[in-house]
């Protein structure tokens, strides 16, 4: 009774393993949470993994995870926090911009044994990502790879020269998310070789490229932001969206907007004091077909 009252105190919150002048070491992975398992997915998973596994089980008594009003509402999370003084973030005015606590991604080629200057990335090889993953209804483990959503970075070309600002080499990044399971993630915004894309996907027909006001979330929930009554600056999608042929961008009034205002496609040149605009050396023609559908050309 005794070793138990013991062991209960020891792993109670709050309580903590110390090593002092040293380092804790798990040579396999580190996982908490009563169910957590050292695979892919945390739990249910035959594929063995490898780091930290992080898993609230449903099933933890939470009542004495806080002393105040929420008790017993777990928040799974992994935290960072640093406090300035003693770090390379309170050295000065320049390092206090980027000193802060960070997730670090880096890829080696090779091994451990693999001389030091010949580990550099290699084109296409992914330096890190972010994955956003759940189960279905009719299978438990999906993969851990093809996932519905993902923020990754990749090696733009081999890393054999450091660059003249100090950087190691070019890297391209890309955001994916999913609006066809049946077709995959959708690589909606992408940064290669200097080149920056925004797409969009297509549920049953092509989705438009949306330029919009920002809309704040409500007590920090943003799911379906942007659905509904929304105003829209311009779309841009193809031509023909059925067809997916041509090319259109539209300045529009508005989805469902409740204000009417001008609509206008300008084109303006700056001084570079920027106190004045001129107009350009160029003409432009337009036609209404109908009230609610207006073209306009340019010419030189």
């Amino acid at each position: 009774m005794e070793q138990q009252e013991t062991e209960k105190s020891f792993l109670r919150q709050r309580s903590s393993l110390e090593i002092e002048q040293g380092h804790f070491k798990a040579p396999q992975g580190l996982m908490v949470g009563s169910s957590t398992e050292m695979s892919n997915r945390g739990f249910g998973d035959p594929i063995t993994g490898f780091g930290i596994n992080v898993m609230w089980d449903g099933l933890t008594d939470s009542t004495n995870l806080n002393d105040f009003v929420d008790a017993g509402q777990a928040l799974p999370q992994i935290l960072m926090k640093s406090y300035t003084t003693g770090t390379f973030q309170g050295v000065g005015a320049s390092q206090i911009s980027r000193g802060g606590p960070r997730l670090f991604f880096s890829s080696a080629t090779g091994s451990v044994d693999t001389p030091e200057l010949e580990t550099y990335p290699l084109t296409n090889q992914e330096l890190g990502r972010l994955a956003f993953w759940g189960s279905a209804g009719n299978t438990a483990t999906p993969s851990s790879i093809n996932v519905p959503a993902l923020i990754n970075v990749n090696a733009h070309d081999d890393w054999t020269v450091n660059g003249a600002s100090g950087v190691g080499g070019n890297a391209d990044m890309h955001f994916a998310a999913t609006s066809n399971k049946d077709a995959g993630a959708d690589v909606f915004m992408s940064y290669e070789a200097g080149e920056l894309v925004l797409a969009s996907g297509k549920t049953t027909t092509s989705a438009n490229i949306v330029l919009a006001p920002a809309l704040q979330s409500n007590n920090g929930n943003v799911s379906s932001a942007y659905s509904g009554a929304v105003h829209h600056y311009a779309r841009a999608n193809y031509n023909d969206i059925g067809a997916e042929t041509g090319s259109k961008l539209s300045v529009v009034q508005g989805t469902n907007s409740g204000t009417v205002g001008n609509i206008a496609l300008s084109i303006t040149r700056e001084f570079i004091a920027g106190t004045d605009t001129v107009n350009l050396n160029t003409a432009f023609n337009g036609r209404c077909d109908k009230w609610w559908q207006c073209w306009v050309w340019f010419t030189r």
